[in-house]
């Protein structure tokens, strides 16, 4: 993943906050989207898919904790990984707060550039480690799925996981004849 091709949202209703962030992604190779608030956050956060998204705490309308929440609870953003930046929500407590809202990890500012990029780099190199997975996995679905023989795997006390279509057909076919 070449960072020039990756956008990062960066959502912080402080005007110095973001320019500094967005100057040291830029100059690392990202683009950036910005937002001020917490709700221009969620518009621009379905609007532009971003890779990553940089989310401060406190924001005007809606806490950066719930900001995270909707993040996840939407199927078609639950997957980008939400990175916590704040500057007044320091303590562990808080820290928590975010990490169960959902966010993947926490910093405080202010934060030295190299720390913040390498916290960067890591989760975008874990959300491509994730997808790696799910395609990988994706493939041995449909593999499985081609076979022309049935098979179910099965736990170790006989209990079926999982069965290919055509297991399921044959026991479609056993079943009606009952």
């Amino acid at each position: 993943m070449s960072e020039s091709q990756v956008t990062i949202l960066h959502v912080d209703d402080n005007e110095a906050n973001r320019y500094v962030v967005t100057r040291i992604l830029q100059n690392a190779g990202f683009r950036v989207v910005e937002a001020a608030t917490g709700a221009a956050g969620l518009k621009a956060v379905v609007e532009h898919l971003p890779a990553l998204v940089i989310l401060d705490v406190k924001l005007p309308d809606i806490r950066g904790f719930e900001v995270c929440r909707q993040i996840k609870a939407n199927p078609e953003t639950a997957f980008i990984p939400v990175l916590h930046l704040s500057a007044s929500f320091i303590q562990s407590q808080d820290k928590a707060e975010g990490l169960d809202s959902g966010a993947d990890a926490y910093l405080v500012q202010p934060i030295e550039p190299i720390e913040l990029l390498a916290t960067v780099r890591s989760l975008l190199r874990i959300r491509q480690a994730e997808e790696a997975a799910l395609s990988s996995a994706r493939e041995w679905q449909t593999t499985f799925d081609s076979i022309n023989d049935g098979v179910c795997l099965v736990d170790q006390e006989g209990r079926v996981l999982r069965c290919n279509r055509a297991m399921m057909q044959l026991v479609r076919k056993h079943l009606a004849k009952f």
